[in-house]
């Protein structure tokens, strides 16, 4: 009998023991959510949901030159550090970085020589992989990545004769059939058709090839699409397109070709990460991407597979004679209207104080004005933008006329943020 009672009380006991673990492992993962088991990757992807506004800074190739070139691996690191804790501070949670500015990359590529602006020789293998240690640190500062491309621009004459054969921009460029493959802009830059299937197939394998090497929460594209003035260009695509033969004219083929290289872009993203985000940030006039650009903006917002999100360039202040920056705003707010693409506006942080806004007409002033009195420009137009039905948030141009090299905010924008960040919580 005693025998029985000894097993019956150590029955008791266990299921006493599996209770309270039970208890304390619920009790664990409710106050600190789902741990995720080792070596899972951590899904980042949301930092930028429906029901938060973005937030972002644009950091481009010019921002690397200043604070990155020739910095070996910890040197770097600790810049990079800085750089985010420098978003932190504005309370921003995204960052447009620019990864691949003309045909080079801020990352180990077999399509793309390493760029000038990591080792300071272009391709130069600086000994780590930048972009890898950048991903890593915003995301434990739970800041996005999105990596800043352009996918049709490329190098001058004396920068390919620099890189290898190897490289498909190179044999292009050394091609007899060049001209099949690129045109060259009012600077001598060289620019890539897309319209051509290869050129294509090109951008489509770099962005597959970026997306699936890292964890990136977004392809991000400014509005460096056509060289504006194309057909003033002595080299441009017009012999191309005549050995096409297409039945359509050259300035709808050219809309066509983007929006494919576009569509590329989207698909090629997308199916290596589902949940990435694809935007472009345009120029603020839906006419001069048209007409000038071959950019066809208003169809990419409205049609499924091309962009996630768009972030128009309204550089103007509320006076801007033309493009008065309410107005605009509310403008690009009705393109989007009913449309699954997300909106978020681009602001001018380099304009503050400028003493002439040479564009703007009666509102050349503006800037300077209100960088002598109120300094309030940007927190106006935040409060702008939160009116309209479809905006999302805002980016701010750029992070060197925010920051200068030491860190220190620029001067000339101090009392701005101020103002700014009372109202960003």
């Amino acid at each position: 009998m005693k025998r029985f009672v000894w097993i019956a009380l150590l029955l008791v006991a266990a299921l006493g023991l599996f209770y309270l673990s039970r208890t304390s492992l619920s009790t664990s993962q409710q106050d600190y959510g789902e741990i995720p088991a080792m070596n899972q990757q951590v899904d980042f992807s949301d930092l930028n949901d429906a029901n938060e506004e973005m937030r972002s800074v644009w950091f481009s190739y010019l921002d690397w030159n200043i604070l990155f070139k020739g910095k070996d691996q910890q040197a770097f690191t600790q810049a990079a550090q800085n750089v985010l804790e420098n978003l932190q501070s504005l309370n921003c949670n995204t960052l447009f970085l620019h990864v691949r500015s003309f045909g080079d990359a801020m990352y180990p590529s077999q399509y793309y020589p390493w760029s000038s602006s990591c080792s300071g020789t272009l391709a130069k293998d600086p000994g780590y992989d930048p972009l890898q240690i950048f991903i890593e640190q915003a995301h434990q500062k739970n800041i996005a990545v999105h990596a800043w491309i352009n996918p049709m621009r490329t190098m001058t004459d004396q920068e390919f004769s620099q890189i290898a054969h190897s490289y498909p921009i190179k044999s292009w460029y050394d091609s007899s059939k060049r001209s099949d493959y690129m045109m060259q802009d009012s600077t001598g830059r060289w620019i890539l058709i897309p319209g051509n299937p290869e050129v294509q197939q090109l951008i489509s394998n770099g962005i597959k090839e970026l997306v699936e090497n890292y964890d990136i929460d977004g392809i991000h594209m400014d509005d460096y699409f056509y060289p504006s003035g194309v057909d003033q260009l002595p080299q441009n695509d017009t012999s191309y397109f005549q050995k096409l033969g297409s039945n359509v004219g050259i300035e709808d083929w050219r809309r066509s070709s983007v929006t494919q290289m576009m569509q590329g872009i989207y698909q090629a993203a997308h199916q290596a990460k589902a949940e990435i985000q694809v935007g472009v940030s345009p120029q603020s006039s839906l006419s001069a991407n048209h007409d000038k650009l071959f950019a066809d903006v208003e169809q990419w917002v409205k049609t499924d597979g091309i962009i996630d999100y768009i972030v128009p360039q309204i550089y103007f202040g509320f006076q801007n004679s033309s493009q008065p920056f309410d107005q605009t705003a509310a403008q690009w707010n009705q393109s989007v209207e009913g449309t699954q693409t997300k909106l978020y506006i681009g602001l001018a942080c380099y304009k503050i104080g400028l003493d002439n806004d040479a564009h703007a007409g009666n509102g050349k002033q503006e800037w300077q004005a209100v960088a002598q009195s109120s300094n309030d420009i940007l927190k106006r137009q935040v409060e702008c933008i939160r009116q309209l039905s479809n905006c999302k948030g805002f980016g701010l141009y750029d992070y060197k006329s925010i920051f200068a090299e030491d860190g220190s905010i620029q001067p000339t924008i101090a009392k701005e943020l101020e103002n700014l960040k009372s109202i960003l919580g």
